[in-house]
């Protein structure tokens, strides 16, 4: 591998780590409650994408497995064959949609960090970090928000209207916790690797802080609303990741 790509591939990992993110009323995200909502889970699926990062060029996967009462989400992204993303998310499924266990942060082959979601004691969790964290109903981990998303836009289609917002607590594994507001833009027609993808619901990330990172989101009606498109960015929108659908 050449000696100037290596640094590349960990500010992907980085920025990845960084990027990719209601609880019950009475939860806190600065001064305003955060909602729940209902759910409706989307199907089975597995996903492959392009991923582009600057010049770089690999590949992702998105693989969800739901069951009556479990779930199992898994993401991961490779270039030039090295791995630069494992994110494992798996849980159980309550009233306010998936309710996380674990998740498990892999970025290249560092040592991978964890959050557990302590439902007994109404705690999250990050071991070897002394920080812990109250656990409101309906938090997400950062990949869970991927397919919560979705979830909740399905049960709920007056949400997909533009202009709506939806927010969702996400925690990362290195107690980096906080409110997602996505707002709805509207619908896009997108041409895809994979081919075009007609009224794809287009959302995005509405920061709170200057220095929140950028996010949007693109859902596809016919998988369930799950991403066909995950661009990812730093607070100035520079340093873009994208995981656009291949097949």
């Amino acid at each position: 591998m050449p000696v100037l790509l290596f640094p590349r591939l960990l500010c992907l990992a980085l920025l990845l780590s960084l990027c990719l993110p209601a609880p019950a009323a009475g939860a806190q995200a600065g001064d305003a409650a955060i909602p729940t909502y209902a759910t409706q889970l989307p199907p089975p699926a597995q996903l492959d994408y392009s991923l582009r990062h600057g010049l770089l060029r690999g590949q992702g996967q998105l693989t969800w497995q739901p069951a009556p009462d479990a779930y199992r989400l898994r993401l991961t992204g490779t270039v030039f064959g090295m791995s630069v993303l494992g994110w494992d998310s798996e849980g159980g499924v309550d009233a306010h949609g998936l309710a996380p266990r674990r998740f498990t942060d892999q970025r290249l082959n560092r040592a991978p960090n964890l959050a557990r979601f302590d439902r007994d004691a109404g705690r999250i969790r990050y071991p070897g970090r002394p920080t812990e964290m109250p656990l409101p109903a309906g938090a997400q981990d950062r990949l869970s928000w991927m397919v919560q998303l979705p979830a909740i836009l399905l049960a709920n289609p007056a949400l997909q209207a533009p202009g709506q917002r939806v927010t969702i607590f996400v925690t990362g594994a290195r107690a980096d916790a906080d409110a997602w507001t996505f707002v709805v833009m509207g619908r896009d027609t997108l041409a895809l690797p994979a081919g075009r993808v007609p009224d794809a619901l287009h959302l995005q990330r509405a920061p709170r802080k200057p220095e929140d990172s950028r996010a949007e989101a693109w859902l596809d009606p016919a998988r369930g609303l799950l991403p066909v498109r995950a661009r990812f960015s730093d607070a100035d929108g520079g340093d873009v990741t994208d995981f656009l659908l291949s097949r």
